[in-house]
């Protein structure tokens, strides 16, 4: 299951997210480990966690996050075996990405991916988040205009 969570999303990364599905021909199927998503964002420059870098990276300017950990409660997986009921289910784990312009500031944007989602679909994701590639923008989000790299379209 994929909860995107906020209509900021980079649209380039659900497209990206959506290519990679149509091409599969099994989309439930594993087709990597976790480590695929890793390396898709620390290919483009991100650092992994200090303290578990297994697990999870930050662009570098802690703007953008990606983790692997326990979902929130709001979030339930397709897969019926992870369905949780109670407060204090044991919660399935999933991927997690977001953008924070700043400690404290509202979150951009947010998805999330359930256990169920393979990591390859969640590569794609994340290697589009994560990519250095100019993209056209109609409008800028206020809160990061001055940390943007801009450049002429054309």
């Amino acid at each position: 299951m994929v909860g995107l969570l906020h209509p900021d999303i980079p649209g380039e990364a659900l497209a990206d997210f959506l290519v990679a599905l149509d091409v599969r021909d099994h989309p439930t199927v594993p087709a990597a480990g976790p480590e695929m998503v890793l390396d898709a964002v620390t290919a483009h420059g991100w650092l992994r966690d200090a303290d578990q870098p297994g697990v999870g990276a930050v662009d570098p300017t802690f703007t953008s996050h990606l983790d692997l950990g326990e979902m929130p409660p709001l979030i339930q997986d397709a897969d019926t075996r992870f369905l949780t009921t109670e407060a204090d289910d044991a919660r399935p784990y999933g991927w997690q990405a977001w953008a924070e312009p700043a400690l404290g500031a509202p979150i951009l944007w947010a998805a999330s991916f359930g256990s169920s989602v393979p990591h390859d679909l969640v590569a794609a994701f994340a290697r589009a988040i994560s990519s250095t590639a100019p993209v056209l923008r109609q409008a800028l989000p206020e809160s990061t205009r001055e940390r943007l790299l801009r450049a002429p379209a054309g």
